[in-house]
C-alpha cells in the first residue's frame, strides 16, 4: 500500500464499509459527499450526472450504491442536468430531444466519445470538456470528441477487417483455443475494442498485440471459462507487463516472445477448456407468448432499471414468429421488421445484425422463426410504443427453398 495519509478502498482489509462494488468514480463522490458534509455544503449532489456517466462507462456492477447513484444521475440528465459539457455532447451525438438517456445511450453513444480522444491521443479534451462552465467552447470540444469517435470507428472497422483476414489465413480453430494475432501498423487505442468483436464473434479468448521498434502493447478479452489474468500469470516468462482481470487485459511483450507465448497460452487454453466451453449460448429467462406482453409488463421492467453489469435487462423468448412484412435494413448494419405470433404484432430490432448473413438467411428463407429479446418503450413524436430488441434468431420449421 502507497503510503499515504489516507487508503480510500472499500475492497481493502479490514474496511467495514458495506458496499464493495463502489465504481472509482462513485467512491470520489463519497469523499466529496464526506467533505461536503463537514462544511454543511450540499452542492455535490448536482454531479451526480458524472457519477452515472463514469460508473456505467466503466462497466462496474449496477447494484448496491451504484445502481442508486446511477439512478438519480440519470434522472439530472433526463433535464440535460448541469454539466455543460455533457449537454453539448448529447447536442452532438445525435440522442434527439424526445429520447430518454439511459445506460444504452451513456454506454454506446457518450461513454465512447469521452474514451476517444484518449484512445487516439490525449484524453485533455474530455477533461476540458466536462470542466468548461463556457457553452461555446463546451460546443467546441463536443464536435471534437465527435470527430475522434469517428476517427476512431474508422480506425477500428479497418483494423477488425485486417485481423479477421488475418484470422482466414493464419488461425486453424482445432489448435487455436486462443486468438492471437499481431501487427505492426495497428493502432493500441482499438485493441481491446476490437479483441472484444473478435471474441464475441468466436466464442473464445482474443488478445491483439501492436507491435513497434521490437516491443508489442495489446488489450485481450475472454470467455466465461478461461481466466485471462490467470492465464497470463502463467505465461509471464514471455511477458515485460501484464495487468487485468478474468475477462479484460492488458499486456506488454518483446517481439521476440511473441512465438513461445502464442504457444504456451493454446496449451493453456487447450488443457483447461472443453469443447462446450467454445459453444455460444444465451441465457433466457423466461419463454412466454408473443401475445402475453404489454404495457404493464414493459412499465413492471423498467423499474429495475438501470440495467448493466450484474443487473442484465431481462430476456424473453417467443417461439413461432412470422413476419408481418419483409425486414428493412437500416443505414447497411441493423434489422427491422414487424413479428406476431397470430395475434399480436411487435416492431422488433436487431443492432448491428445486418452484418450476420444468418440472421438474414434465416428470416428470408424460413416462414417461421423463434426469437430471443429484451422489450423497451421507443418513443417517436412523442407516442410510446412496445418494441423488441432483437438478441438472437433461430429458424423455426421446414426451410422454404
Amino acid at each position: 500500500m502507497p503510503n499515504a495519509y489516507a487508503i480510500i478502498n472499500p475492497r481493502q482489509k479490514g474496511c467495514a464499509y458495506p458496499d464493495k462494488n463502489l465504481s472509482g468514480v462513485s467512491i470520489s463522490f463519497k469523499l466529496c459527499q464526506a467533505l461536503s458534509s463537514e462544511l454543511n455544503n450540499r452542492d455535490f449532489w448536482k454531479h451526480l450526472d458524472l457519477v452515472a456517466l463514469g460508473t456505467i462507462s466503466d462497466v462496474a456492477p449496477m447494484l448496491g450504491e451504484n445502481r442508486i447513484l446511477v439512478k438519480e444521475g440519470l434522472r439530472l440528465l433526463k433535464n440535460l442536468g448541469s454539466n455543460k459539457g455533457i449537454k453539448a455532447l448529447i447536442g452532438v451525438s445525435g440522442i434527439k430531444k424526445d429520447n430518454k438517456i439511459g445506460a444504452f445511450e451513456i454506454g454506446f453513444i457518450l461513454g465512447p466519445r469521452i474514451n476517444a480522444a484518449g484512445r487516439l491521443g490525449s484524453a485533455g479534451t474530455a477533461v476540458e470538456l466536462l470542466l468548461t462552465d463556457d457553452d461555446e467552447k463546451a460546443s467546441e470540444l463536443a464536435k471534437k470528441l465527435n470527430e475522434a469517435n469517428q476517427e476512431r470507428q474508422k480506425i477500428e472497422k479497418s483494423t477488425l477487417k485486417e485481423a479477421m483476414s488475418k484470422i482466414e489465413r493464419d488461425i486453424n480453430f482445432k489448435d487455436h483455443k486462443v486468438i492471437v494475432l499481431h501487427n505492426e501498423k495497428w493502432h493500441t487505442g482499438v485493441m481491446g475494442i476490437v479483441a472484444s468483436r473478435i471474441s464475441d464473434k468466436f466464442n473464445r479468448p482474443a488478445i491483439l498485440i501492436s507491435t513497434k521498434d521490437g516491443l508489442g502493447r495489446g488489450s485481450g478479452r475472454s470467455i466465461e471459462n478461461f481466466h485471462l489474468f490467470e492465464a497470463l500469470a502463467s505465461c509471464e516468462e514471455f511477458l515485460k507487463e501484464y495487468g487485468g482481470h478474468q475477462y479484460a487485459c492488458g499486456l506488454t511483450i518483446l517481439e521476440e516472445n511473441l512465438p513461445g507465448f502464442i504457444k504456451l497460452i493454446n496449451e493453456l487454453a487447450v488443457s483447461s477448456m472443453t469443447t462446450e466451453d467454445l459453444i455460444q449460448s444465451l441465457s433466457v429467462d423466461m419463454e412466454i407468448e408473443l401475445s402475453m406482453l404489454d404495457y404493464k409488463i414493459v412499465e413492471d421492467i423498467t423499474r429495475l432499471e438501470p440495467f448493466g453489469e450484474g443487473n442484465p435487462e431481462p430476456i424473453f423468448c417467443s417461439r413461432n414468429l412470422r413476419l408481418v412484412q419483409p425486414l428493412r435494413v437500416l443505414k447497411g448494419e441493423h434489422i427491422k421488421f414487424q413479428a406476431t405470433d397470430g395475434k399480436k404484432n411487435f416492431e422488433a430490432i436487431g443492432f448491428g445484425m445486418a452484418k450476420d448473413g444468418d440472421v438474414e438467411l434465416t428470416l428470408r428463407n424460413y416462414s417461421s422463426f423463434d426469437m430471443a429479446y429484451t422489450v423497451s418503450l421507443n418513443n417517436w413524436q412523442g407516442i410510446n410504443t412496445i418494441q423488441l430488441k432483437i438478441e438472437d434468431i433461430k429458424p423455426f420449421g421446414p426451410c422454404r427453398l
